[in-house]
Formats: structure tokens, sequence, C-alpha cells
């Protein structure tokens, strides 16, 4: 499994390689979505006999993965003692369904329902820029 730069497909040309995309959008079956590489990736799916729940909850294992190595070198023996917490994204408009298949992707990964949050895309991007924003940079 690869992500971000690793998926440039220029770095093994005329290597095929199958990427599966926007797999997230494919967790509301309620939203007609336009992007073409999550229809495609939906094809990749089927043929592999999974289904989206299983795809997007294998890919957040490996991120998990990589988050809890990274921090284990970082803090060490003191991560085990440390409570994380994880906090995924969904947009607005999903239904409770898409909601649903996305807590049930990060059961499928290893993160207790006591330790994740679901958050809405546009409140997540407020959380950001309150925090980002310095105190005493804004003038009336």
């Amino acid at each position: 499994m690869k992500w971000g730069y690793q998926t440039d497909q220029s770095i093994h040309p005329g290597k095929e390689q199958r990427l599966i995309q926007g797999v997230k959008l494919l967790l509301d079956e309620s939203q007609k979505f336009r992007y073409l590489p999550a229809s495609d990736s939906q094809e990749i799916i089927k043929d592999l006999n999974k289904t989206p729940v299983e795809v997007a909850g294998d890919y957040l294992g490996k991120v998990v993965a990589h988050a809890q190595d990274v921090l284990a070198r970082r803090f060490g023996t003191a991560l085990q003692t440390m409570d994380l917490e994880y906090i995924l994204t969904v947009p607005a408009v999903w239904s409770d369904k898409g909601k649903d298949y996305t807590r049930q992707a990060a059961q499928r990964a290893g993160i207790s329902p006591a330790s994740l949050r679901l958050l809405s895309e546009p409140e997540a991007a407020a959380v950001c820029a309150i925090r980002t924003i310095q105190p005493n940079t804004i003038s009336v």
C-alpha cells in the first residue's frame, strides 16, 4: 500500500498500477459524487471482492500504524501511557449511514470507538483557521 508521492506513476514507468483514489467518497452511497477517480476505484474495489468500508479501513490501518511508528520514535515508551484521540473529517452533507461507515472503517483500522471523533470538514477548517490566527493580530 502506498500513499502520497509514493503513488506517482512516473516513478515506475511502464509498470501498471491500479490506484484506488477517492474511496472516502464511496462511504456514503446517498451522495452522487462526480470525482472520476472514485468511480474508477469502485470498479477496482469490486474486482478485489471488497467493500469501500474494508478498503478504507485497510488504508486507515496503514496510516494509523505509520503515525504510531513516528510517535514511538519520537516519544519512545512514553507513547504507551498516552491516550491517543483520532479525529476523522467527513463532508458536511453526509448521511448518518455514511458517518456510520466511516466509524466502521476506523474500527477496522484498530481505532476504538472511545478514541474516535468525527468532525465535519467545514468545522475542521474553522478550527484550523482559529488555531492558526496569532493572538492580537486582528485589528478592529
